[in-house]
């Protein structure tokens, strides 16, 4: 199931709401950013404080990514990535990756 957020403060509230495997969790978005979000979601601890964090963003130096980890973000993925990529990065934080069925569609109006 993958849930979508349109925005940082909505994120934060669906990790909450959600037992999570791993959180896409875009740097710059409206109302609060992604290490801000996660920043709040480590602060409190639990299941989604603890959960993976992958960053995605366009900015990709060392810098930005410095900052990321140093938020707690447990990843990188600089925009736009490959499929291999995106894949590597699912089988680093968890394991074997199953091949979805092609009509899978994410839920409208949740992302996390």
């Amino acid at each position: 199931t993958v849930d979508i957020a349109p925005n940082g403060q909505q994120a934060v509230h669906l990790a909450r709401q959600n037992v999570n495997d791993l959180i896409l969790m875009d740097v710059y978005m409206p109302d609060m950013d992604g290490q801000e979000a996660t920043r709040q979601l480590r602060a409190q601890g639990g299941l989604s404080g603890d959960v993976c964090i992958v960053a995605i963003s366009a900015n990709i130096s060392d810098a930005d990514k410095a900052a990321c980890r140093e938020a707690g973000m447990n990843d990188f993925l600089g925009k736009p990535f490959h499929v291999n990529e995106f894949k590597a990065c699912l089988a680093r934080h968890l394991g074997t990756v199953e091949r979805a069925p092609s009509s899978a569609t994410p839920h409208e109006g949740t992302s996390t």
